[in-house]
């Protein structure tokens, strides 16, 4: 399956692994709530680390990974993700590729 067949969720988790490999689910739950919470007026609940568990789930049985650890080399490989910060390899193919996200 394509990463751009992966709910908005998803693909919000997703990016989040593939930034930081090491997030646990409760550390993921934060960072979600935090961004969420930030903007005017926001209305969004926050997520549980039991729920982000069960997107994770989603995320590798959708994408065929064996880990969660393995979503930073896919999204490197579909240039979502450069470790580099100062490539632009990311912002270049991030504009030529359809994310139509769910």
């Amino acid at each position: 399956m394509a990463i751009s067949e992966l709910t908005k969720i998803e693909t919000e988790i997703f990016l989040l692994l593939a930034q930081e490999p090491m997030l646990t689910n409760v550390e993921i739950a934060e960072k979600r709530k935090k961004s969420k919470n930030s903007g005017v007026g926001s209305r969004e609940q926050g997520i549980s680390p039991h729920t982000v568990a069960s997107h994770v789930h989603k995320i590798l049985d959708k994408l065929e990974l064996p880990s969660r650890y393995l979503i930073q080399t896919r999204a490197i490989k579909e240039g979502l993700y450069c470790p580099n910060p100062k490539c632009a390899c990311v912002k270049e193919n991030a504009n030529n590729k359809n994310t139509g996200r769910k």
